[in-house]
């Protein structure tokens, strides 16, 4: 067995009770007799720890979904996106929230608890720029370990619009090929 060379549980996680005999929520005994019903129970927006608790009282936790914001990020909302997705979200009830930059173009909108932001305004420069100024990308590197399936990851997508114009063409498992011309 190889010897634990991280951080000690205690640094990691302190609101960790070693011995927590009594369920975070209702305050009732962890353990009956013959019977472990008892789960950890982490928040679902922080991902941080909050104790033990009864499987149950785990199960009837709720988000609440009008405090509960859901970003939705898109590269460069503010272009043709947004215009489609302002038009689908005027037809659903609801107030929508909006900052323009011009009356054609958003920095940002929501619909309910739905948050659409443009990751272009967080960034100091293109998508490209930002890939081509480093080779180190570490995550990848170890997902993709052949060099050539991370070449094309970061090489600049292309999207058949032509193809894609009717339902019919999503529901397709693949595209078609492009028939090669032959000159004679």
């Amino acid at each position: 067995m190889k010897k634990f060379t991280g951080q000690p549980h205690e640094k990691i996680m302190p609101v960790i009770k070693p011995k927590q005999e009594n369920c975070v929520f209702c305050k009732a005994p962890l353990m009956v007799a013959n019977y472990k019903d008892s789960v950890k129970d982490h928040d679902h927006i922080t991902g941080l720890y909050r104790g033990a608790a009864h499987n149950e009282c785990n199960f009837n936790l709720e988000l609440n979904p009008k405090k509960v914001q859901i970003p939705v990020i898109f590269h460069s909302l503010g272009g043709y996106d947004a215009h489609l997705l302002m038009q689908a979200m005027a037809r659903i009830p609801g107030e929508i929230k909006c900052i323009p930059n011009n009356t054609e173009k958003y920095i940002s909108f929501s619909l309910g608890n739905v948050k659409f932001i443009d990751s272009i305004n967080f960034l100091q420069s293109s998508l490209d720029k930002l890939v081509k100024s480093t080779d180190s990308f570490p995550i990848m590197q170890r997902t993709f370990i052949e060099e050539e399936k991370r070449r094309l990851l970061l090489k600049k997508g292309i999207y058949p619009y032509e193809y894609m114009d009717l339902l019919k063409g999503l529901m397709k498992p693949c595209c078609q090929r492009k028939k090669s011309s032959t000159l004679a």
